[in-house]
């Protein structure tokens, strides 16, 4: 078991008041109780959960604004409340397995069965569009069968890739670090579905997919390198989705190199020969400004169609 940072612990008095008097809505509870005993009473806003194997997989963990609850035993509460303190997480109730079971149900709502919705969140404007039906009936015609195809360029931690899997996608999911994939690789397991994750340098053309694709996406990446790659591997009629860091994150610390920061119309200006669906700035919850874009490709009839298009 990991020591637990002196400056993060609780001592038993910290620990018994955070015992919670009544239900709180907004919590979600992480129980680390076994499967069976979850699924036979749990509370509707309970996830399983145990300390990950790599202490830097965060992705099947909810954003840090979330407010949590803990369900653990005497023994192991004082790590998990480390362990989440120190990846930024707050924790405001814990339970004892035996005094969860002493609750009265009338006061403090409760089910059974597995959880079927899931505690982390795949990018809110991927989930948007997905929602608006955008990308599901234009990117398949009668010829192409069933089959989608997407690229996640920069994957990360997996989320997206996953979350498309679970709709029926198939995904390739690509990026340099591999600690990134094995903790992509444990949430796809974890989720019950196949991506095909790929390690690879997308700054080096040989190691990029050579497929072509119905959408190609990344988000909160940024290498301007790979427009050109990305237009010629969409596929006609297919869609390039983009939401990154825009001009004035700076103010906030990070990211401060240009490279990674999108300027105003940059993406409306290289994709313009697209139909250009979505271009609009927003936020992050941190106030960092975010640019998102969503762009299909046109159908042409001939390559000569195609590169009088880009020249106009």
């Amino acid at each position: 078991m990991r020591s637990v940072p002196h400056n993060l612990a609780w001592t038993a008095e910290q620990r018994d008041s955070f015992k919670p008097l009544h239900y709180d809505p907004t919590l979600c509870w992480l129980d680390t109780r076994s499967a069976d005993q979850f699924c036979q009473v749990r509370f509707e806003r309970a996830f399983p959960w145990q300390l990950p194997l790599n202490p830097n997989c965060l992705n099947q963990l909810p954003n840090r604004e979330q407010p949590l609850g803990l369900i653990a035993d005497v023994q192991s509460v004082l790590i998990y409340q480390a362990w989440l303190a120190e990846k930024g997480y707050q924790l405001q109730a814990w339970l004892s397995p035996e005094q969860f079971l002493q609750l009265d149900s009338g006061q403090w709502p409760m089910v059974s069965g597995p959880q079927t919705r899931r505690l982390w969140q795949a990018n809110p404007f991927l989930i948007e569009q997905l929602a608006n039906a955008l990308l599901f009936p234009q990117v398949i015609s009668s010829d192409r069968g069933s089959a989608r195809l997407a690229l996640d360029l920069g994957c990360g931690g997996g989320r997206e890739a996953v979350y498309l899997a679970k709709q029926g996608w198939q995904v390739v999911a690509v990026d340099n670090q591999a600690p990134a994939l094995e903790c992509a690789m444990d949430l796809a397991r974890a989720e019950q579905v196949l991506v095909d994750f790929r390690l690879a340098d997308l700054t080096k053309p040989c190691e990029r997919p050579s497929e072509t694709f119905d959408v190609i996406y990344q988000l909160r990446f940024l290498d301007r390198n790979l427009f050109d790659y990305i237009e010629t591997q969409l596929k006609p009629g297919g869609y390039v989705l983009i939401e990154t860091f825009a001009e004035g994150v700076q103010a906030f610390g990070s990211p401060k190199n240009r490279k990674f920061i999108l300027q105003p119309g940059e993406l409306a200006q290289r994709f313009a020969h697209f139909d250009i669906i979505v271009d609009k700035l927003g936020t992050l919850s941190d106030g960092r400004p975010m640019n998102a874009f969503l762009a299909r490709k046109p159908t042409y009839k001939s390559r000569s169609e195609y590169d009088e298009s880009k020249e106009q």
